[in-house]
């Protein structure tokens, strides 16, 4: 059961190592020009936020310069997501205003009930981890949910952002749903039946346990076992000297050198992936991608998952982010997990402290 999530494990614990950066400007009404105060500005994936003052400026504070995007939003607009917003010259942001439109929904007589779907939409969203389940979506009502019978595929909508709360690790996520599905084998919801699911959005991270160490330590473990970690391991060298076990089923324990090249791209990596010794596999009823190569890594010697790299290159940079997150698909631990295992990208683990 391939998954992919363009959020969950692809954008979540990456931090750049530079200097302080921050990030000022004026929001404007891209209509009449006129400012906008009270506007949420935030780096997506982070804990990092600000508000637009009286007259529509703000000063946001990263630290570091971080890889991800801008977000700002105000109930007004329509969200503006801003890619690469580190080093933007003028500084002026513009806002289109919400149409005041009915959104058309079309009814199928499927036979799940909302109660069935919404636990569906839990399991996929929320992840079933300890993290996942401990997780409690505040403004349920605002998730529309709809199963189309011909694609055997659940998906969602949501008329505001989804607030959830996360006991286990100790956050609450603001999250704009952009995209959800989940497509199964047969015309069911039950999670066996799973054959791929997807979601993407955009999150806020608020924490709610900076000094409680139990948390801490759950979000250093969850941080440890993710694919940004293992990536991480790889680009630096430092995969034999961590937590993480990669092998191939026909030759055993993977010896990185052999297995991946890797050059310097500017600031990331470049991983080559060995054609001689990783040929691509033909699907065998796993997903609907058309040939892939893969390996597995074992964890503490306790989890098992699958790595399918779905291209015959990626860019990484040293911390573990991928630059296309389409590049690759887990199954197995790293597959299972979802929201619920997701921590912001300004999360400093333990060993990095």
């Amino acid at each position: 059961m391939l998954q992919r999530y363009a959020l969950l494990f692809a954008g979540l614990l990456m931090y750049t190592g530079l200097s302080a950066q921050s990030i000022s400007g004026t929001v404007y009404d891209k209509d009449n020009k006129v400012t906008v105060p009270g506007a949420t500005v935030y780096l997506d994936n982070t804990s990092i936020y600000t508000t637009t003052g009286p007259d529509g400026s703000f000063l946001l504070k990263a630290g570091q310069q971080l890889n991800t995007r801008l977000i700002i939003q105000h109930m007004s607009y329509e969200m503006l997501i801003v890619e690469k917003p580190f080093g933007k010259s003028d500084g002026k942001y513009y806002l289109t205003e919400k149409e005041n439109r009915l959104n058309e929904i079309t009814i199928e007589g499927d036979k799940f009930t909302r109660a069935q779907k919404m636990k569906a939409f839990k399991e996929h969203f929320l992840g079933r981890t300890k993290a996942g389940k401990s997780c409690t979506i505040i403004n349920e009502n605002d998730v529309q949910l709809f199963y189309n019978i011909k694609n055997k595929t659940l998906t969602a909508k949501a008329s505001a952002p989804i607030t959830v709360h996360n006991e286990y690790l100790g956050y609450t996520i603001s999250f704009n749903l952009i995209e959800f599905e989940v497509q199964f084998k047969i015309y069911s919801l039950k999670y066996d039946y799973m054959k791929n699911s997807f979601f993407a959005g955009t999150s806020l991270f608020t924490d709610e346990a900076a000094e409680n160490k139990k948390l801490l330590n759950r979000r250093n473990e969850v941080y440890e076992s993710s694919p940004i970690c293992f990536f991480k391991h790889l680009v630096n060298n430092s995969l034999d000297s961590s937590q993480f076990v990669a092998f191939d089923q026909r030759r055993g324990r993977i010896i990185p050198s052999r297995f991946f090249h890797l050059s310097d791209t500017l600031s990331q990596k470049l991983i080559v992936i060995n054609p001689e010794i990783f040929p691509y596999l033909e699907p065998q009823g796993i997903s609907s991608y058309a040939k892939y190569k893969k390996i597995d890594i074992v964890y503490k010697k306790s989890t098992l998952s699958s790595v399918y790299f779905l291209r015959d290159s990626l860019v990484v940079d040293r911390n573990g982010l991928l630059n296309n997150l389409h590049d690759v698909s887990y199954s197995g631990d790293m597959g299972y997990k979802k929201l619920g295992d997701m921590l912001p990208l300004d999360y400093h683990g333990a060993a990095e402290e």
